[in-house]
């Protein structure tokens, strides 16, 4: 089954760092609703720690399906 997702947004946010679409897209604000544009597209994340970071990133269509990505970075330091 294909389903065609139309926002994108950014929830559950743990540590310091900025999610953009696009790389010089405008900052994603937690739990805020972005339009994913049909192709494709992509997602920048920057650190702005060195502790932990997990995010989880929510598409939603308008029949109502999501699909949530989670991701979970660490520090391995220099």
């Amino acid at each position: 089954m294909y389903i065609k997702f139309n926002t994108c947004s950014l929830t559950n946010a743990y540590g310091d760092g900025i999610l953009r679409m696009g790389k010089d897209g405008e900052p994603f604000i937690p739990n805020d609703r972005y339009p994913v544009e049909k192709g494709d597209f992509r997602l920048y994340y920057t650190s702005q720690s060195t502790e932990q970071q997990n995010l989880e990133i929510v598409f939603e269509d308008n029949m109502g399906h999501s699909q949530i990505l989670e991701f979970n970075f660490n520090d391995v330091g220099e």
